[in-house]
């Protein structure tokens, strides 16, 4: 998983990737520890999956985070040629198998 600290690196890899997973989380975060790590299993077993985490508190990215709306935490969102189609906030039991389901929608 890539570690993104600025938004134009963030915007960037949404246009030049087609499929991104992004995590927005924050160093404090107890439940964005738990995503995490479920992501990282994700990626684990699946490496053609472009997943990105983003820390909220990072200077670089407090404009990006104040227009998008990210208010809870953890927040992840499934971008697919740009546009956001998928985003959940919190974590619960399902949220590896919906992001898969999200992902299967678009046929990647």
């Amino acid at each position: 998983m890539l570690e993104i600290i600025y938004e134009n690196i963030l915007e960037e890899t949404l246009k030049t990737i087609d499929l991104v997973i992004v995590d927005f989380y924050a160093t404090w975060c107890g439940p964005c520890k738990k995503v995490s790590a479920e992501l990282e299993k994700l990626y684990q077993s699946h490496p053609e999956y472009t997943i990105v985490k983003v820390n909220v508190e990072e200077e670089g990215m407090q404009s990006y985070v104040e227009k998008n709306e990210i208010q809870s935490l953890p927040t992840v969102k499934i971008f697919y040629k740009e546009k956001e189609i998928y985003k959940t906030v919190g974590y619960n039991a399902k949220f590896i198998d919906n992001i898969k389901d999200n992902i299967k929608l678009v046929n990647v």
